[in-house]
C-alpha cells in the first residue's frame, strides 16, 4: 500500500492561501481567488516548484492547466448511485432502508485521458480520487469545526505515484472545485 504525501492548508479556506508539504513545511502551492461584487470569478493555483499554473474559472465552469483548457461539463460525468460505493455503505434489497445515504460517484477526465473516480465520504469528511483499479491517488479532508476544541485545517494527500505535475494540478482543481460546490450547497 502506497503512503500518500501530505500537504496542509494554512487556513480553513481552500480558496485562499498556501498549501505546504507536511513533512518539511515548504510551500508547494498558493491559491488565490478573485471575486466580483456577488460571486467568485477565478481561483488560481501557482506551483512553487514547477513553472506550471492552473485555474478554475467559476463563471464559465472551466479548468485551465498550463495552456490547456476544458469545461466541467466535458470533464465530469455522473456514475450510478449504486456503483462502487464507499466502504461502509450497505445497500439493502429493493424497498428496504439504507443505513447511509446513497453514495455519489463522479468520474472526471482531463483532455481525453483516463477516467478518475471521485467520491465524497460523509463519515470521513473527505473526497477521494481513485484510478480504475480503485487505487487512491489523491484525497482532500475537509476543515472540521468541532463544538469544543480547535478547528482542523484542510489536508491534501497525493500519491507519490502521481508524477506528472499537470495530473497533480488536475486532482487539486477537481478536489477544490468539488469541495467548494459541496460547501455552497450546504449554505
Amino acid at each position: 500500500m502506497t503512503v500518500l504525501q501530505e500537504f496542509t492548508f494554512e487556513a480553513e479556506s481552500i480558496l485562499e492561501g498556501a498549501i505546504r508539504n507536511a513533512e518539511d513545511r515548504a510551500r508547494r502551492y498558493t491559491l488565490e481567488t478573485s471575486k466580483s461584487e456577488h460571486a467568485r470569478q477565478t481561483t488560481t493555483v501557482e506551483n512553487r516548484v514547477a513553472t506550471i499554473c492552473a485555474n478554475i474559472d467559476w463563471r464559465t465552469r472551466s479548468f485551465k492547466i498550463g495552456q490547456n483548457e476544458s469545461g466541467v461539463d466535458v470533464m465530469k460525468r455522473a456514475g450510478s448511485a449504486f456503483s462502487r460505493c464507499a466502504p461502509g455503505v450497505v445497500l439493502l434489497p429493493a424497498g428496504g432502508p439504507l443505513n447511509e445515504s446513497l453514495c455519489s460517484v463522479r468520474y472526471w477526465r482531463w483532455l481525453g485521458g483516463e477516467d478518475y473516480q471521485l467520491k465524497y465520504s460523509n463519515s470521513a469528511d473527505a473526497w477521494t480520487v481513485s484510478d480504475a483499479n480503485g487505487t487512491v491517488l489523491a484525497e482532500l479532508k475537509s476543515s472540521i469545526s468541532p463544538i469544543f476544541g480547535q478547528t482542523s485545517l484542510p489536508l491534501l494527500r497525493i500519491s507519490p505515484t502521481v508524477r506528472s505535475e499537470e495530473e497533480r494540478l488536475f486532482f487539486l482543481l477537481v478536489l477544490v472545485y468539488s469541495e467548494t460546490k459541496r460547501l455552497d450547497r450546504q449554505g
